[in-house]
């Protein structure tokens, strides 16, 4: 039998998401994660219908073949810039927000992984989202991120994703190694006076939510 490692993931206070329209009243972003074992992958519970699946990879060596892949919606997932992600749970939040968009018919975007790009965005510019936070030329890490009403055992989506890329896939804990703290607080335009106040989890979220108040 497999065994289960949950991981509580918080952040230090509780961000405006719950606040927005688009989130329904009494729900919460934060998740609980299993970690499969020995496995680098990690798997978030998002409602009662569906599961965000994530893996990373470094080294990767295809980059445009998996660009490709999406254009020709071959391949069913997000492929993430990891040089802009500060924690799991800024991606939690993302995911929660598109999951529920897609259930509401509301997304900007025409699936449920392009609305995870654009979530995770402090910008209204779908194309720019896109640019920025998918796939980049100047690195060879990659974050692979499904949502699926499938546990990740019975979720062909993921690995299929997963399979497509020609990497070397390294635990989920590491991505912060990946992290471009300057080129994040850029693009999510924090100044170090705010963060005298919170921390960059907290900070970086809350731009997110930001956008559509």
């Amino acid at each position: 039998m497999t065994s289960k490692i949950d991981v509580t993931m918080t952040s230090s206070s509780s961000p405006p998401v719950l606040g927005s329209e688009h989130l329904p009243t009494g729900t919460t972003p934060l998740p609980q994660w299993s970690a499969i074992g020995n496995s680098p992958r990690m798997s978030l519970k998002l409602n009662g219908k569906y599961w965000l699946h994530i893996a990373l990879f470094c080294q990767v060596t295809n980059l445009e073949e998996l660009k490709q892949g999406l254009i020709d919606n071959k391949i069913s997932a997000a492929f993430i810039n990891p040089a802009l992600i500060v924690g799991i749970f800024q991606l939690s939040v993302a995911a929660f927000k598109a999951a529920h968009l897609q259930d509401i018919n509301k997304m900007k975007t025409r699936n449920v992984h392009s609305e995870l790009l654009y979530s995770l965005s402090p910008s209204k510019n779908i194309a720019g989202s896109f640019k920025k936070f998918g796939l980049s030329n100047d690195s060879n890490a990659v974050i692979v991120a499904v949502i699926d009403t499938d546990s990740e055992e019975n979720s062909s989506k993921f690995q299929m994703a997963i399979q497509a890329v020609k990497g070397e896939r390294i635990g989920i804990e590491k991505i912060n190694d990946f992290s471009k703290y300057e080129d994040i607080k850029k693009i999510y335009s924090i100044t170090d006076a705010e963060l005298n106040t919170t921390d960059l989890v907290d900070a970086v979220v809350n731009k997110m939510a930001v956008k559509d108040a």
